[in-house]
């Protein structure tokens, strides 16, 4: 169990890409979280991706919505 923190220290609106990669599958499940400037989200693991397993996560922001993938 791990709690994660998030914020935005930009001055524009960013789309951040979280991705949970579980140990015993490896299949990456993603989650895409829209912060406005100066934002913070903060969670628990297992709130968002819903596993029992231990895995990684890594996260990434795009400049807007039409960036996603």
């Amino acid at each position: 169990l791990s709690v994660m923190t998030i914020t935005n220290t930009g001055s524009e609106n960013v789309w951040f890409r979280l991705v949970w990669v579980a140990e015993d599958d490896c299949i990456p499940r993603d989650l895409w979280q829209k912060l406005s400037k100066n934002d913070t989200l903060t969670f628990l693991d297992d709130e968002l991706f819903f596993q029992d397993t231990k895995g990684f996560l890594y996260v990434y922001a795009v400049e807007d919505e039409d960036s996603k993938i």
